[in-house]
């Protein structure tokens, strides 16, 4: 036998629901600690004292029923057992994609919070209500929301064969509703809810809400595991299998119902007749449709699946591919920081030897300014001390030299001439000088007379002694 799971919605919610179980199971205490843990939102609290308002109140209704809903599932799974298909309303669809394995827990429960949330924040100015109709046609009850005066009212989710919910303004509603009976509805069920959901007056809050289901998608198909995967391909061939035998009980239900004119006959001729053909009618006129737009739901359903996983194998290649690219860079990586590691011994190295020598430097300058200084003091005594005496006795005697050379130059004019010969005395040959033709000047003659002994040449020396 194959077991669904059909999860519920917003408007199910009342005040202590869950709340024997909560007492009763560990399992569904630890569901609540969670969520409180990831929202920061004391759920169990409203969940089980309210108030009716503040449970009401769109952003606590949908953690409440989602926290209930994957209690019980705790419940199930510790007796094994477990969904073959699963399905939601509305809110009830992200527990499905929660225990289905494709949302995490975490994930989950966070955008139930956001979409909650959002749809509270952006509701627009005014009184909501929706509404379930039971026991119109859909063509009746959209004739009826057409025809309304009072403000907007549309419909909103096609449950089943018999079963449309309305939603729009809270006069809107309370006007359909009085239509509806007057056309022969069995009920219209006021529904616990507190915004037009499910209409065009949510479209802010559903671009807000799409953004956060688009970064989901990308955390999907980036880092979605094998398991995630295999968990979902396993929901696609559930899916297919699911189509095939719904749509194998339609065509024997339409050949049976057409074969035995089953149209013409009714529920009590056929059951008179044969309990079978009775079965047969009651199957196809109150399975038939639904069985058919639930066809068309899991297929539309199952090409978003495929799409999506096609994408997400896709880009775990990316991902692999990528992981071997950064592996490759890790390497180049880890040898430039080796290469760097070495080039800085090298410079603390330099800077050490630069240290050193700028030591050096620093002493050499100081010797030589002091030097320098040294030099610039001898420069000075030796301008005070020595060239003053030097430049003085040279002064003098140049003077002395050149008043001797004025003498010996007067006495070369005066003598016309002179010649040397040899004069060879004790054996030794020596040069001297031979006067002929001159005038002796006075002076001369003086020191003649003094030292008539004296040669010329004698004389000469003598003026330089």
């Amino acid at each position: 036998m194959k077991i669904g799971f059909l999860f519920p919605g917003q408007g199910s919610q009342s005040i202590g629901m869950g709340k024997d179980l909560y007492d009763e199971y560990e399992e569904i205490k630890k569901v609540y600690d969670k969520v409180k843990e990831l929202t920061n939102i004391d759920i169990a609290k409203i969940s089980f004292e309210g108030p009716e308002e503040v449970l009401n109140e769109t952003k606590h209704t949908q953690l409440a029923i989602l926290t209930m809903s994957l209690g019980i599932l705790e419940i199930l799974k510790k007796h094994n057992i477990s969904a073959d298909i699963e399905a939601g309303l509305s809110l009830g669809e992200y527990t499905a994609l929660i225990d289905s394995k494709v949302l995490s827990f975490e994930e989950g429960v966070k955008l139930v919070q956001k979409r909650g949330e959002c749809m509270q924040e952006l509701l627009p100015e005014g009184n909501w209500q929706m509404a379930a109709v039971i026991g119109l046609e859909d063509e009746q009850v959209e004739d009826i929301c057409k025809n309304v005066k009072l403000g907007f009212v549309v419909p909103a989710n096609y449950n089943s064969i018999g079963q449309v919910a309305i939603s729009g303004e809270e006069s809107a509603v309370q006007e359909a509703k009085e239509l509806a009976i007057k056309n022969g509805a069995k009920r219209v069920l006021i529904l616990k809810t507190a915004g037009p959901f499910h209409t065009s007056k949510l479209i802010d809050a559903s671009k807000v809400l799409r953004k956060e289901l688009e970064k989901v998608n990308q955390e999907l198909e980036s880092g979605m595991s094998e398991e995630s995967i295999q968990n979902l391909e396993k929901l696609i061939a559930t899916n297919v299998a699911t189509i095939e035998k719904l749509t194998k009980t339609n065509t024997e239900l339409k050949t049976a119902y057409e074969t035995y004119h089953l149209k013409d006959m009714t529920y009590e001729e056929a059951l008179k007749t044969d309990i079978t053909l009775y079965n047969v009618k009651m199957n196809y006129e109150n399975m038939y449709e639904s069985n058919t737009q639930l066809i068309v739901l899991l297929t539309t359903n199952n090409q978003a699946l495929e799409e999506t996983l096609t994408s997400i194998k896709g880009m775990q290649q990316k991902v692999e591919q990528l992981i071997k690219t950064l592996n490759v860079y890790l390497g180049q990586l880890e040898s430039g920081a080796k290469s760097l590691s070495d080039g800085t011994d090298k410079l603390k190295e330099g800077v050490t030897i630069i240290t050193s020598k700028t030591k050096e430097l620093k002493n050499g300058t100081t010797e030589l300014k002091s030097g320098i200084d040294t030099l610039q003091k001898g420069v000075h005594e030796f301008n005070k001390d020595g060239i003053t005496p030097i430049t003085q006795f040279l002064d003098n005697d140049v003077r002395e030299v050149t008043n001797k050379i004025e003498v010996l130059m007067k006495l070369s004019e005066e003598y016309q001439t002179f010649t040397l010969k040899p004069d060879k005395v004790n054996g030794n040959t020596r040069f001297v000088s031979v006067i002929d033709s001159i005038t002796i000047p006075k002076e001369i003659k003086k020191v003649e007379k003094k030292q008539e002994k004296e040669s010329f040449w004698d004389r000469v020396k003598n003026l330089f002694k």
